[in-house]
Order: C-alpha cells, then structure tokens, then sequence
C-alpha cells in the first residue's frame, strides 16, 4: 500500500525506489539522504508514519513469539 502511496506522490520515483523506500520505512532503519527526493511534505509524512507501523507491528510480532514461546 505505501509503495503505491509513494509512486502517486513522486511520480518520477520508480516502483524499486519505491520499493525501496517503504521497506527502508517499514523497518525503520531508513539510511540518510535518497537519491534524487527532497525528504519533506507529504512523502516524508508518509515515510514516517509507516515506520512508525512498522515499528509496532514488529514489536507486536516479537511480544506474540515471545509469550508463545513461554508457554
């Protein structure tokens, strides 16, 4: 979804870059400047607010494992 999102919002960007970005987002470990994008507005916005996602998504994965596996 937020590949699609990035696409829409810099057309220029390719769908790898884009790819890219969202696993880069979605992990949160996004590395410095990206080639060819200004980090700001909406697109930034969107950065963002799915590392925030993925961030709770993955520690809600890691707690679930976690209690499953002291049962």
């Amino acid at each position: 979804m937020f590949v699609a999102l990035f696409k829409l919002c810099q057309p220029d960007m390719s769908w790898l870059a884009s790819f890219a970005l969202s696993i880069q987002g979605f992990t949160g470990n996004f590395f410095g400047k990206w080639p060819d994008y200004e980090p700001s507005g909406l697109i930034a916005a969107l950065t963002v607010l799915e590392s925030v996602l993925g961030i709770v998504f993955i520690t809600v994965f890691i707690g679930a494992y976690i209690r499953k596996l002291l049962r």
